[in-house]
Parts: structure tokens; C-alpha cells; sequence
């Protein structure tokens, strides 16, 4: 079996008008998905009924997790408790790989 390396940021594309997003690996018991926001893009708020962990690979983005808000840059990560709202939005172009 060859195996072949990603450069995540190379996986996806940013788009006007609204974000995108992919799937890019995906087992029985998780998923990794890629997400491409132009600055100023946003997610709505949402909650998932499993616990999930973002990386931000490109840019700068505001992560709303219930009550608490935090700017993530790239390289820096934060957990997503499963049944609690959280909101995305593109400070600056911004990719981020999200992991449930």
C-alpha cells in the first residue's frame, strides 16, 4: 500500500460568497474534515453530539465555544465539547482542519 503525505493547505481552495468545506480521511469512528473561509465568513452558530478538536492550518479566525470567545492563529488548536454552540468566522483568510 502507498501511503501519500497532505499539505492540508494545498487541499482547499477559499471561494467567494461562502465558505467551503471537504471531507479529507474518514474511518467508521471519525472524520477529518477541511474548511476554507474568506475573511469575514462565518459558520452560525451550532452544536454536534460528539466532541470534536479544530487546527487552524491558514490565517486567523474567532472561535465563539458557548460564553468564552478566543482568536486562533496558525498552528494553534482548541477542543469542541459535544452539545455546546460554537460559532466560527474568518478574521482573515482562514482554513481549518476540524477532526470528529
Amino acid at each position: 500500500m502507498k501511503i501519500e503525505k497532505l499539505t492540508l493547505t494545498d487541499q482547499i481552495d477559499y471561494r467567494e460568497g461562502r465558505f467551503i468545506n471537504k471531507i479529507i480521511f474518514e474511518r467508521s469512528d471519525f472524520k477529518v474534515f477541511l474548511f476554507a473561509l474568506k475573511a469575514s465568513q462565518e459558520i452560525k452558530p451550532q452544536s454536534a453530539p460528539v466532541n470534536a478538536f479544530l487546527t487552524v492550518v491558514e490565517g486567523e479566525g474567532f472561535i465563539r465555544i458557548g460564553e468564552e470567545d478566543y482568536t486562533l492563529k496558525t498552528g494553534e488548536s482548541i477542543p469542541l465539547p459535544k452539545d455546546i454552540l460554537h460559532y466560527v468566522r474568518a478574521d482573515k483568510d482562514f482554513k481549518m482542519m476540524l477532526i470528529k
